[in-house]
């Protein structure tokens, strides 16, 4: 079952809590535009819909008698990201979904992406609890047995503080905590991605991710690319020059630039070919010779090239001694004038050789006319004519 609302909401504290935050007493966990709370059917397996929809979905005994699970997030079920922090609530680029394997996989679906994390907790009905008692999380089999913990430790006591898990703007799916009374801002207790960078596509497509602290990261574009956006680099870029690379001679119009300590990760996705035992100019070289690669990176003397889209680029800690590789077209300060003037060049060559050729023809026309007209010529035209003209009397005398 998907929803079409955006960063739908692990959570629980009190059915019709007051939480504080930016969004006012009235908001359900997380600061939502539309409050999310917990529906369960028949099956009592959990749906979360805006607290706008409770009429129509009236709660129910949400714990069973045992009061264990809160919520049971069941297989085929979405969970999106919202498109920026808290200022845009549209569905954003990344989703945790529970595949039907019971693969709980963490994606930045817009591009066909397999996960940049997931649990291989393979099996048949399994679920993500949010455990209400402890307030951790883990996944369960259809016997209900545990075969995955995500939370270790929660503060406690449990009940004094709200809890939630979702997935922020930035692909990551965290656990927080909030101290109902004595609480100033939510504190995160568990996340799936340790490394910010690893996010696929965080910093768009032709976008670069750079963290030192793998908390904080900062975007920006790879060589030969310009922002979409200059006012958020995490949309992505583009390349500023077009260029067919396997259109003969496109070699001497790019070079290969190399970016120290950075990497394209996840070897088996987005891998055209890989070359083994081979250094920085090794690697170089491969990737110029390869027409149908854009970008390589050298992983331990192993050259690993990369296709378009480029979607995780990533410069942190993890990357030290990691040479990335990516093929630049070369600058044209500015392409249309420069095509006017080669336009211009073409057009006064063709006009030049024109009219040497006609000056040419000219020339040999005018000293033809010359040497015809001379007087010395004239003369030896006339002694010709005078001369054939006795010959001729003198033949007829004769006869």
């Amino acid at each position: 079952m998907q929803s079409s609302y955006p960063e739908w909401e692990l959570g629980h504290g009190e059915d019709d809590c007051h939480c504080p935050g930016s969004a006012g007493p009235a908001a359900m966990l997380g600061f939502r535009k539309f409050p999310l709370t917990d529906v369960y059917g028949k099956n009592r397996k959990s749906l979360l819909v805006p607290r706008t929809a409770r009429k129509k979905f009236p709660l129910t005994d949400v714990c069973g008698k045992n009061r264990k699970c809160l919520l049971e997030w069941v297989q085929d079920r979405k969970l999106y990201s919202n498109a920026k922090g808290t200022s845009d609530y549209s569905i954003g680029n990344f989703m945790l979904e529970m595949q039907f394997d019971g693969n709980l996989v963490l994606s930045a679906y817009h591009f066909s992406d397999p996960g940049y994390w997931y649990n291989e907790a393979f099996g048949n009905n399994v679920s993500l609890v949010f455990n209400r008692s402890s307030a951790l999380m883990y996944l369960v089999n259809g016997t209900n047995d545990n075969i995955r913990s995500f939370t270790s430790e929660v503060p406690i006591p449990i009940g004094d503080y709200y809890h939630r898990a979702t997935i922020d703007a930035h692909g990551n799916f965290q656990q927080y905590v909030y101290h109902k009374i004595n609480g100033s801002g939510w504190t995160r207790v568990w996340r799936a991605i340790n490394e910010s960078c690893l996010v696929n596509s965080v910093c768009g497509v032709n976008g670069l991710c750079t963290s030192y602290d793998n908390e904080t990261f900062t975007c920006e574009c790879l060589p030969g690319h310009i922002p979409l956006d200059p006012n958020d680099l995490s949309k992505g870029c583009h390349p500023e020059i077009v260029l067919n690379y396997c259109a003969d001679p496109s070699a001497r119009n790019f070079t290969v630039e190399v970016i120290e300590d950075a990497d394209f990760p996840f070897e088996s996705f987005a891998d055209l070919s890989r070359v083994r035992n081979v250094d920085v100019e090794g690697c170089k070289k491969a990737l110029m010779d390869d027409c149908y690669s854009v970008a390589a990176s050298l992983v331990d003397s192993r050259c690993n090239m990369k296709r378009m889209p480029l979607l995780n680029a990533r410069k942190t800690g993890s990357t030290k001694g990691i040479n990335a590789f990516i093929k630049v077209p070369m600058k044209i300060s500015n392409p249309g004038i420069s095509k006017a003037r080669e336009k211009r060049k073409f057009n006064t060559r063709v006009l030049l050789e024109a009219g040497l050729v006609t000056s040419a023809t000219l020339a040999l026309v005018f000293a033809a006319i010359a040497i015809y007209y001379h007087p010395a010529t004239q003369r030896l035209i006339q002694r010709k004519r005078f001369a054939n003209a006795n010959i001729i009397g003198h033949d007829s005398l004769a006869l």
